[in-house]
């Protein structure tokens, strides 16, 4: 195998080494070792599993295999699997305690924040929650902002990795 990457098009071309075949049917596996030399990297903003873009594509002497969907992409940079948020009680207008489950993608640091979105949520003013609770409270020191703060942003809570 030669690798090339053709950065203009950002195309990863693995070309077969003259005089050599593989037989149809044949499960191929490649691993790129990626050193300083070669210097390929991951999207600045990581890879998304369910819209990463990534495809596969044949061009063979024998025929063309237009680009296919890549199925399994591990996701780097991202929440995966279905981030869920319950209330109790889950009753409108009334005050309410909201659980969060989310599985992150990415290694949390000190200093790393997690930002969920309340639009329309009502509160207090801007403060720390004090009586925090479950797994995550001995992780995240978590802070309510009203709608209508300065940043612009939606009613949140915003979770911040302790160090």
């Amino acid at each position: 195998f030669c690798v090339h990457w053709l950065n203009n098009d950002r195309l990863l071309k693995i070309v077969l080494s003259k005089n050599v075949s593989i037989a149809a049917q044949t499960v191929i596996e490649v691993a790129i070792p990626v050193n300083n030399a070669f210097g390929l990297q991951l999207p600045p903003y990581g890879v998304r599993k369910q819209t990463h873009g990534i495809t596969l594509a044949v061009e063979s002497m024998l025929g063309i295999a237009d680009p296919t969907s890549v199925n399994d992409v591990q996701s780097v940079g991202f929440i995966s699997g279905y981030p869920t948020v319950s209330f109790d009680p889950p009753l409108f207008g009334s005050a309410t305690d909201i659980t969060l489950v989310c599985q992150p993608e990415m290694t949390l640091v000190a200093g790393d924040r997690l930002r969920v979105a309340l639009p329309d949520f009502l509160g207090p003013e801007r403060g720390e929650i004090w009586d925090f609770t479950g797994l995550g409270a001995s992780y995240f020191t978590p802070t309510w902002t009203p709608a209508g703060n300065p940043s612009g942003y939606p009613a949140e809570l915003l979770f911040e990795v302790k160090a």
